[in-house]
């Protein structure tokens, strides 16, 4: 059971300044359980003026010179339980989180949003267990890489760059040209 050549597709769109094309072409193979796959693929721009001007990425024409960007991957952090509280948390809501627990002493009677929210997070009902980790955190505030306000103070980073990526991309994309392809 080998795989059979079934034949080159080709497909063309016009190129940005009309006087030519961009040409998708490929071999098509496929085999006896219905599977196909693309070989020798390649696109290129077949017009003297596009193929000094423009290069190809995905679907469009961009002037040389130009690319479209992707985003930045968000920072994922992977904390342990102790490291999220003081990352999501100033040391004054987790004061105020750590009395509303005392005072409680049940979490189906915490008053508290953030209360509640601690201890959905932390996998346990048992204030007992959570209330030492809060004093602890509490006590070491200052110690912790990533508090409240150095994350907040990253992702507001990582939104400005967002930000200017956008923009960035948006000007590219008006100066680039969009191909529609068309089977030959």
């Amino acid at each position: 059971m080998s795989w059979e050549d079934m034949g080159k597709r080709i497909s063309r769109a016009k190129c940005a300044c009309g006087e030519g094309y961009v040409e998708h072409s490929y071999d098509l193979y496929g085999d006896d359980w219905n599977r196909y796959e693309n070989r020798n693929e390649k696109v290129e721009i077949v017009c003297p003026f596009c193929k000094v001007a423009y290069h190809i990425e995905g679907n469009y024409l961009v002037p040389n010179g130009l690319a479209l960007k992707g985003y930045p991957p968000e920072h994922k952090f992977n904390f342990e339980f102790d490291e999220w509280l003081v990352a999501t948390f100033s040391d004054d809501e987790l004061t105020e989180i750590l009395e509303d627990m005392k005072i409680s002493k049940f979490s189906t009677r915490l008053s508290l949003t953030n209360s509640q929210y601690v201890v959905s997070q932390f996998g346990s009902r048992k204030l007992a267990k959570i209330i030492p980790v809060i004093e602890k955190c509490i006590a070491n505030y200052t110690s912790f890489v990533w508090n409240k306000a150095r994350v907040g103070k990253l992702k507001e980073i990582q939104h400005k760059t967002t930000r200017i990526i956008t923009d960035i991309n948006k000007i590219v994309y008006e100066k680039s040209y969009v191909l529609s392809f068309k089977s030959v």
